[in-house]
């Protein structure tokens, strides 16, 4: 008979395998019920399978491979779990099991992630887009032919190359060109993303920052015509 240390060690090994064996189930069944059965596995393999049948290769048909791949693998030794005697060879198997079947979980949340972050990176980018399209002017001060003086107010679809227009302080550019008369300081923040206001003058170098006006930027002060 085996001395009684020896028996109650054996036990508590035994014991240790049994509860390693059932948590091992329960982590076999979340990673199969996240590869196969989530809403975001299901995406992956659906979507997998809709750019194999047009023969493309892409992320999600990676993704899908992944997942599938390490599940059922994990799933084959977690079987293998239960057909091993206690023992050094059974530890190793469980955290093997243990391993793979972690993986599908894991990958399903870092790539969600990404494409959420991606999502909103694009949300951003259209909502800077629309605010950018709402802040072009729909008129512009037009200077009249010889004769008539003044400046007159035209729809944005008038203007014409070469025509002369007045900003005002708090106006809007209503299209891209060079200053011929006046001075003053452009918020060009909604364009370029420059916080600070650049000066804008007449005669200045034609080219630089201080002679062109960017369409849709504000001309902070100032008075001057393009």
């Amino acid at each position: 008979a085996a001395p009684p240390a020896a028996a109650a060690a054996a036990a508590a090994g035994a014991d240790g395998f049994l509860a390693g064996r059932v948590l091992l189930v329960v982590i076999a069944a979340v990673a199969s019920w996240a590869a196969f059965g989530s809403r975001a596995g299901r995406y992956f393999l659906d979507s997998a399978a809709k750019a194999l049948q047009h023969s493309a290769f892409t992320m999600d048909v990676l993704v899908a491979t992944s997942t599938s791949v390490t599940s059922i693998y994990g799933l084959g030794l977690t079987l293998l779990c239960f057909a091993e005697p206690p023992g050094r060879t059974l530890g190793e198997l469980l955290k093997s099991a243990a391993h793979f079947l972690a993986m599908a979980p894991v990958l399903l949340l870092v790539v969600l992630g990404g494409k959420k972050i991606e999502l909103r990176a694009r949300q951003r980018t259209a909502a800077a887009l629309k605010e950018l399209l709402a802040a072009q002017p729909t008129i512009a001060l037009v200077k009249l032919p010889e004769g008539g003086g003044g400046f007159q107010e035209l729809p944005l679809e008038l203007l014409q190359l070469h025509d002369l227009c007045r900003v005002p302080a708090g106006g809007r550019f209503p299209a891209e060109g060079l200053v011929v008369e006046g001075s003053g300081a452009a918020d060009e923040s909604l364009v370029t993303g420059e916080s600070s206001p650049v000066a804008k003058a007449a005669g200045a170098p034609a080219g630089s920052p201080a002679a062109m006006c960017l369409a849709g930027s504000t001309l902070a002060h100032g008075d001057v015509v393009i």
